[in-house]
């Protein structure tokens, strides 16, 4: 089953129709500036800054200001609030905690908004979306999949109590599992021919321009099943000994022994991760106390016994889960990883002998067909992470009650228009850049814009953004709330590097419970007992999975799994389970 995607073509062009439509009498007007408001405004990170000293200066931003809002035509100005690298999260507390709140906050790192608005940390902004947001509401309508996320129930009545920043289309991750094809084209063959497969850079100075002839037991040119993996894995092994490699391994885990979101776990059954998941029927269920929990631990031992995996993963509890042994990766040691973007193709070409010429691809998580019974093997996964199409909330604080909200909404309204998503997105277009006085634009070349419309519609980077990702994120205006524009929009990726790209959202991620919406609506009661049985359980499941997988507890042993699952239960899991239950009930899936 391919990753859902959103509908595309017409609907979506209807929908920015009718936002660029309701633009006029709605915020966004080139008249003549009236009175002027100022916000304050605190945000967790500006992005980029080393590009420019204020935030304000960001030029996107810069000529959304420059315009004037609601039915008095008046101009919109902000003070930003941004906290030092590093100290955010104390920043933030300290804020919350004193009462001295900015008037919009850039709600990342804090409660839910339900909790904020019991605690009268933000005010309802209700009345003034339903009045000033008719973009926003119309983007709502053509999405409500996306209205759970808007909208926070308050005493059986639907509020807007922030205002969600979204994406049009699932984006890309920003990491996946990563392998080694150049040695799959050096060392493997055909598994139908048994000829040597053929295939390189068409040009050493472009990162993407491989090709290969690669087929994978499974028929295709990507893997798909476990039984891939393991193909890949033993050429794998072949590589490591031809070039000597002593030290090196085929896959590693996270130090725990899995992934809590699920991920490879996931391949034995489709939902299961290292925590609670929902099935699509929303059923919660625990994952770890699984059969199929069992069957992955099965598989990863297996693979430990063979040397395919990391022998020290216990050890690397510092790592992150997507930057696991990162020396052993970069030094071209390590056939497989969960990885990032910026490994992909040949950029980690560092010229000598284990990464000369290498080239990374990215592959979706496997299907099981060896581990297991008939529950746990042919199921397409439906738990890891992926992005979402909600990102971040902002929220009004009291700070701001004697303002004037309704203009302030009429200003965000704009960003869910499509003039406004594209300056969330890619920035400004020639026009607009000539119309901004900025030291930025000028620095950078940009006065000709920052994109330009083609043939088919779509918008293209300039050649020097895509060039520099970096400078690219500091043109666009994406720190104040508003839609960020997947489809019709042309970076400038290669094939190849689209192809990794969109292997890592194959599968619809349904099943990850951690974060979902319906946590919002626990009671501090359910809270604190949902917590307290989840801290229990996961430092015991911690130290026991890795047992499994190194082999001092025997995973094929009923013994020792009945005895494991039974502490789990005593911890009370299956109280955790029913009480998440009833939340789901209330909150099922969309369709």
């Amino acid at each position: 089953m391919n990753r859902k995607r959103l509908a595309k073509g017409a609907a979506a062009a209807l929908c920015l129709t009718l936002c660029a439509g309701m633009l006029s009498g709605c915020g966004g007007g080139s008249s003549e500036s009236g009175e002027a408001l100022e916000f304050s405004f605190w945000l967790y990170t500006a992005g980029d800054t080393g590009y420019y000293d204020s935030y304000k200066d960001n030029p996107s931003l810069k000529y959304a200001l420059s315009k004037t809002y609601g039915e008095d035509n008046k101009t919109i100005d902000f003070d930003f609030w941004v906290p030092a690298s590093g100290t955010a999260n104390d920043n933030f507390s300290t804020m919350i905690g004193s009462g001295d709140y900015a008037d919009i906050i850039e709600n990342t790192i804090g409660e839910s908004v339900g909790t904020y608005y019991k605690d009268d940390v933000i005010i309802d902004l209700t009345e003034y979306v339903t009045e000033n947001m008719p973009n926003y509401l119309a983007f709502l309508e053509a999405h409500p999949e996306l209205k759970e996320y808007a909208l926070t129930e308050v005493d059986g009545e639907e509020k807007y109590l922030g205002i969600i920043s979204a994406t049009d289309d699932y984006p890309y991750s920003s990491w996946g599992h990563c392998y080694r094809r150049d040695w799959i084209v050096k060392y493997g063959t055909n598994p139908e021919t048994g000829a040597a497969f053929t295939g390189g850079y068409t040009d050493p100075d472009d990162p993407d321009s491989w090709e290969d002839d690669v087929v994978f037991p499974s028929g295709g040119s990507d893997p798909v099943y476990i039984s891939d993996w393991e193909w890949m894995f033993e050429i794998f092994d072949t590589a490591m000994a031809d070039l000597g490699i002593e030290d090196g391994y085929c896959y590693s885990v996270p130090y725990n022994g899995y992934n809590g979101q699920g991920e490879l776990a996931a391949s034995f059954g489709g939902g299961c991760s290292g925590y609670w998941f929902r099935t699509p029927d929303n059923e919660v269920v625990y994952g770890p106390s699984s059969d199929q929990f069992r069957a992955y631990l099965t598989c990863v031992n297996t693979w430990y016994e063979k040397g395919w995996l990391d022998q020290t993963f216990d050890e690397r509890a510092s790592d992150m889960f997507f930057m696991i042994d990162n020396t052993s990766v970069y030094q071209g040691k390590v056939g497989m990883w969960y990885g990032l973007q910026s490994q992909i193709g040949g950029r980690m070409d560092s010229g000598d002998e284990l990464t000369s010429g290498i080239y990374v691809a990215g592959c979706a998580t496997p299907i099981n067909d060896v581990y297991g019974d008939a529950d746990t093997q042919f199921v397409d996964p439906y738990c890891g992470f992926a992005k979402t199409l909600v990102s971040t909330t902002y929220v009004v604080t009291p700070a701001a009650k004697d303002k004037d909200i309704a203009t302030l909404c009429s200003f965000f309204d704009y960003f869910y228009t499509e003039e406004g998503a594209l300056l969330r997105t890619v920035g400004l277009n020639e026009e607009q850049a000539q119309s901004v006085d900025s030291e930025f634009l000028e620095e950078h070349d940009l006065k000709s814009g920052m994109y330009t419309v083609q043939e088919d519609g779509s918008c293209r980077l300039v050649d020097s953004l895509i060039k520099d990702t970096s400078l690219a994120g500091a043109c666009v205006c994406n720190k104040v709330p508003g839609i960020e524009l997947v489809d019709n929009i042309d970076r400038g990726y290669a094939e190849t590097f689209k192809h990794s790209m969109d292997t890592w959202i194959q599968w619809n991620c349904v099943g990850n419970i951690m974060g979902a919406h319906f946590l919002e609506y626990m009671t501090d009661e359910d809270t604190d007992t949902y917590s307290d049985i989840s801290s229990r359980v996961t430092d015991y499941l911690t130290e026991n999975a890795v047992k499994f997988i190194k082999g001092s507890l025997d995973i094929d042993s009923d013994s020792d799994w009945e005895t494991f699952t039974a502490v789990l239960k005593k911890y009370r899991v299956d109280t955790a389970t029913e009480l998440l239950q009833s939340y789901a009930d209330q909150y099922p899936l969309e369709a």
